[in-house]
């Protein structure tokens, strides 16, 4: 379980960008180890009561494939994807997509490559991730890794640090604007022994330094993950 509070500038906003920025609220659940979803409210500066509590929506990643020595992990990725059924003016989160992710380790350090493609093929008022995007993550120690991605329009950049089970990311939006966002990890099932990545869901797909959920590195699916053997 992961729960997040994040910041977008009024630059790279929404809901009413450019004149107002975004805060960001979610909560990221890995039900299953092939299953992780979050849920989540975007709420624009200044807003006061006219929106109630803000713009809901909900993301759900399915991993298709486990990452193997020779090949990547492959996840679809579904944001705000109930245009499909009625009320597409309502969705501003939409994205549909596929996304590879290897990891290596080069130098004693691992580094993660993530390489995906979105469309709009669902209705919906606005669409995020259209087109091919892209991540570089590498884990320059256990509390603090380097941020880079392409996220089908600009090129952001960040640092990641981690301690225990608090997260804190600051970036750079198209190396003009600051972001950031703070995550608080919570294991749903008592840990007895140290958890891998093996059998969870991969890292999560570039977009904004990944601010709509929690961040690239750990899944919350860490907390659900097979012991280590």
């Amino acid at each position: 379980l992961a729960i997040g509070v994040g910041y977008l500038p009024a630059r790279y906003a929404v809901l009413r960008a450019p004149r107002f920025g975004d805060k960001v609220y979610s909560i990221t659940i890995g039900y299953l180890p092939f299953l992780e979803t979050t849920w989540g409210i975007l709420r624009s500066d200044h807003i006061g009561n006219r929106w109630g509590i803000g713009d809901r929506f909900a993301f759900f990643r399915f991993r298709l494939h486990r990452e193997t020595r020779r090949w990547p992990a492959l996840v679809l990725g579904l944001r705000d994807p109930f245009g499909i059924v009625g009320e597409s003016w309502a969705q501003h989160l939409c994205a549909a997509y596929l996304v590879a992710t290897k990891t290596r380790s080069v130098a004693h350090r691992e580094v993660a490559l993530t390489f995906g493609y979105g469309t709009s093929a669902i209705p919906a008022a606005q669409h995020q991730l259209v087109g091919p995007f892209g991540s570089l993550v590498l884990r320059y120690s256990s509390h603090l890794s380097l941020l880079a991605e392409y996220d089908t329009s600009r090129l952001n950049v960040g640092l990641r640090f981690r301690a225990r089970r608090v997260e804190l990311v600051a970036g750079v939006l198209g190396f003009r604007t600051l972001t950031g966002r703070l995550n608080l990890y919570f294991s749903l099932l008592p840990v007895r022994k140290k958890l891998t990545f093996r059998g969870c869901l991969p890292p999560r797909p570039a977009y904004r330094l990944n601010l709509w959920s929690s961040v690239t590195l750990p899944s919350s699916s860490w907390y659900v993950a097979a012991p280590r053997r």
